[in-house]
């Protein structure tokens, strides 16, 4: 039957699943749209609500979307950590530099598609019983969605349009980066992850069928083309890079990749792979202490997210959440317990991601300094000073691993058993 012959409650639940026919999103938003096209009257939102959009502070606006925060008035306060004020977040496509980069790269996309197709599952992994039985005892969390917007975003995305939890004070709290965060935290960080990705990892089948998911952060059949580009983002940013930001070992090693960033990439989209947030910094983390039990953490911004080797989201993770002396202290802890994790959901398929986690954490931190490089090389003056920052910290972590052996030219050698050495199996 058509959903315009349905009773309101089912109407609006088809149409939040994504019904081509729901209406293009107001800016701002509306009470008569939000109440036809969002679960927001299910959670207690009335008629006579009063809703405004509000901006984020600086510190939490995104940079590839456009924030702001929805206030309703009127939500059943029993239903809501902020009160009678409900706080939701609303995301819509961003009118900045990196728009056309992110139509071209599909980051509004895989965003909607994230939220359609995972997350509700995501929240729902500690009550799995296959997770009980291995004895998890964390797990990611990530934004409930109200709203996920048309099926059809449009060429531009100008119809991209998500509102989902707010994870705001007191609740939630974002960690000091430049302090990072707990080492309790950073365990809770490491255990939820392994769940996360042996979660997926085991359910090959599904990640397949999800045709709209790239493999790996940034498309791999793109690989020589963004080649080419961190080749030109290398050349203009190493004549104005500030000296204290990479020592020269590690400056060659950024040279290099101008030659064989489209290998490392392969290596990162070799079987088995799983689900990967692809931007897992402090920055899109939040933690929430509950009363007399251990953190939990949310990720949230899931405009990258893919299918590829999980060592990537644990790389950004090890390289940027810990200043370098907490980081060397703990980062063996850390890479036990998410095998541990790993392992205990994802049984016989994570013997040899285990067995490759080394090698693949070293790939997978090189193509972050490259993803940073060409940030530092591209980005608004605004945010040039947390790209030098993060290049400083990822450039320690580059010479403790010593990841140059993972490039052509250093160990292994370059030619066919540079290849070979990097596990790629077909080009």
């Amino acid at each position: 039957a058509s959903s315009d012959h349905c009773c309101p409650w089912l109407r609006r639940a088809l149409r939040w699943m994504g019904d081509d026919t729901i209406a293009a999103p107001p800016n701002p938003l509306t009470v008569p749209w939000l109440l036809e096209c969002s679960d927001l009257p299910s959670v207690g939102l009335v008629q006579r609500s009063e809703i405004e959009e509000q901006g984020l502070d600086d510190v939490e606006q995104g940079v590839n979307s456009s924030v702001t925060v929805l206030h309703a008035r009127g939500l059943d306060a029993r239903l809501s950590s902020s009160g009678p004020c409900a706080k939701f977040v609303v995301k819509r496509a961003s009118g900045g530099a990196s728009h056309g980069v992110a139509v071209f790269q599909k980051w509004y996309q895989r965003e909607r598609g994230f939220y359609a197709e995972f997350a509700s599952q995501v929240n729902g992994l500690l009550q799995q019983q296959d997770v009980q039985m291995n004895g998890a005892t964390s797990s990611l969390r990530v934004p409930r969605c109200h709203c996920l917007g048309p099926c059809d975003i449009g060429l531009n995305a100008d119809n991209f349009m998500l509102v989902v939890e707010y994870l705001d004070a007191p609740a939630w709290r974002a960690a000091e980066l430049g302090k990072g965060c707990s080492d309790e935290e950073a365990l809770v960080v490491a255990r939820s992850l392994g769940v996360f990705h042996g979660h997926f990892l085991k359910d090959q089948r599904r990640l397949e069928r999800c045709t709209w998911l790239p493999r790996t952060p940034v498309h791999l059949e793109h690989a020589d083309r963004i080649q080419a580009y961190y080749a030109g983002a290398w050349e203009k940013l190493s004549a104005e890079l500030p000296d204290d930001t990479m020592p020269g070992a590690v400056m060659a090693m950024c040279a290099s990749m101008a030659d064989c960033y489209a290998l490392l990439l392969w290596r990162l989209a070799q079987a088995p792979v799983t689900l990967v947030h692809g931007d897992f910094r402090l920055d899109n983390l939040r933690f929430c202490s509950a009363s007399g039990g251990a953190p939990e953490v949310a990720a949230f911004d899931w405009q990258f997210c893919c299918k590829a080797r999980g060592a990537y989201d644990l790389a950004y993770f090890l390289g940027l959440a810990l200043p370098p002396a907490s980081r060397r202290l703990l980062e063996d802890s850390l890479k036990q317990e998410y095998a541990r994790s790993l392992q205990a959901v994802a049984g016989e398929i994570s013997e040899q991601v285990l067995a490759e986690l080394e090698s693949d954490l070293c790939v997978a931190l090189l193509l972050i300094i490259a993803c940073f490089v060409i940030g530092a090389a591209t980005a608004p003056p605004s945010t040039q000073e947390m790209h030098h920052q993060s290049l400083r910290r990822l450039a320690t972590v580059a010479l403790d691993w010593n990841v140059g052996r993972m490039l052509p030219g250093g160990q292994p050698h370059s030619g066919i058993k540079g290849r070979l050495a990097l596990g790629v199996q077909a080009l």
